[in-house]
């Protein structure tokens, strides 16, 4: 809230209180408002212990999510390989995840030489895949995408123990709102692991499309030589 510019960092291959366990975490450095950041994170963000598992990666993607270049702006923390569960309480292993951090939802300093440590509790929403190596999360993008004002998430779920890959798209004035929820789903039908990389196609001034790439992906060049995929913006509103 002191509007300096902060540093975010994510360490996906750490753990707490037990190291070698990639749970993953996410380290915060406060802004000195002069171009330079403190030594020591400010802030750490952990999953929660009742979501806490192995190999989640919790910070394998960071994103800062925001309308437009001076509009407000949310973090967003991706994990591909988060184990939710179903309703059920079955373990859905690498189905993914993402949380949004709103400004202000850290909370205060804490006192000097020292690190206030959070978890995913304080985040404003979340979202997890809803079935067992879906992979939430691998790659992200923002954009327009579609003729109504306005920008789009879109999302990379994919997982290499489940080739073929989806794209999930978002809402950011629904993100900016607390609200985590797809409006779209784009389905890949082919086993290549396309949405391991998104990226959006344009000048940013306009509505423009995405470059999704496939690296498994078997062309007449040859087996598994992979391939990149350009999505046409939407011609109607999504």
């Amino acid at each position: 809230n002191d509007k300096n510019l902060d540093l975010v960092v994510g360490a996906p291959g750490t753990s707490f209180p037990s190291a070698g366990r990639s749970q993953g975490s996410v380290l915060v450095y406060r802004g000195r408002g002069d171009g330079r950041f403190v030594d020591t994170p400010t802030w750490a963000i952990h999953l929660d212990p009742s979501i806490r598992v192995d190999n989640a990666a919790f910070g394998s993607g960071l994103d800062v999510v925001r309308d437009s270049a001076n509009g407000p702006a949310v973090l967003l923390v991706r994990a591909p390989f988060f184990t939710s569960k179903a309703p059920t309480g079955a373990a859905l292993a690498q189905a993914g995840g993402m949380w949004t951090f709103a400004p202000g939802s850290l909370g205060s300093l804490p006192q000097k030489n020292r690190v206030r440590v959070l978890t995913t509790n304080a985040s404003s929403a979340h979202f997890y895949g809803a079935a067992a190596n879906r992979g939430v999360g691998r790659s992200a993008a923002l954009g327009n995408v579609d003729p109504l004002p306005g920008t789009e998430l879109v999302v990379g779920a994919v997982s290499a123990n489940a080739a073929p890959g989806t794209l999930l798209v978002f809402s950011v004035p629904q993100i900016l709102k607390g609200t985590l929820a797809p409006i779209a789903e784009l389905a890949s039908a082919s086993s290549d692991l396309e949405g391991m990389r998104v990226t959006r196609v344009g000048d940013g001034s306009s509505v423009g499309g995405l470059a999704v790439l496939a690296p498994w992906r078997t062309t007449a060049v040859g087996p598994l030589v992979g391939a990149i995929d350009f999505v046409p913006p939407s011609p109607a509103p999504i």
